[in-house]
């Protein structure tokens, strides 16, 4: 079977490891920009449409959303059957802020892009935390649903829209500390590697 994890990495692509790999070292300047990736600088949005046939149709539908260029960003669980989305994943995209995912993840992209080996590691522990979140957030949200007894609950059901309103608003929350945190490591990493860059142990 195909994990939302496989569709990811599969996003993510950049010849990952080949002459063909824009961040490698192998093969040379002009392999490596030879061909197109599948993750782009200019990637403003994917989605994967997870329909769970094993899940009450209230909430059976989730829609796994990533911002920005795909091998910096993460996908986001978000419940479907609902009035609302979190203002942090739908908010104008105007004006560059860390209140939206869409910002931070372009900043992300933009800053780590030029220092990939660096930023590799924190990256992906970014990326399997949030997924990992994720995963676990669905799964205590079908939990507790299924022990109030929602199961068969229409697709219009209010208390079914307010609780998944709450689950994609946790989410949000968690997703928005986890993203500072790597928006905060990567220009860390970038401000060491400037070119006017001195230091008081400089000759």
């Amino acid at each position: 079977k195909v994990t939302i994890e496989d569709v990811k990495s599969c996003m993510n692509g950049h010849y990952n490891r080949t002459p063909y790999d824009c961040y490698g070292d192998k093969g040379d300047e002009q392999s490596r920009h030879r061909y197109r990736t599948i993750g782009i600088n200019r990637t403003s949005e994917l989605s994967v449409l997870q329909i769970r046939p094993y899940a009450p149709e209230a909430y059976r539908a989730i829609q796994w959303v990533a911002l920005g260029s795909n091998p910096f960003n993460t996908l986001v669980p978000v419940y479907t059957n609902v009035d609302v989305i979190p203002e942090y994943l739908s908010g104008a995209r105007d004006l560059v802020t860390t209140d939206y995912l869409y910002w931070s993840d372009r900043l992300i992209a933009a800053l780590a892009d030029a220092h990939y080996n660096h930023n590799l590691s924190t990256i992906e522990n970014y990326q399997q935390t949030t997924l990992a979140f994720g995963h676990e957030n669905i799964r205590l949200t079908d939990a507790e649903l299924a022990a109030k007894g929602r199961d068969s609950a229409g697709m219009d059901d209010a208390e079914i829209h307010r609780a998944l309103e709450a689950a994609n608003q946790k989410e949000c929350d968690f997703l928005k500390k986890q993203t500072d945190a790597l928006l905060h490591s990567v220009l860390y990493t970038a401000a060491m590697h400037m070119k006017n860059g001195f230091f008081l142990s400089d000759n």
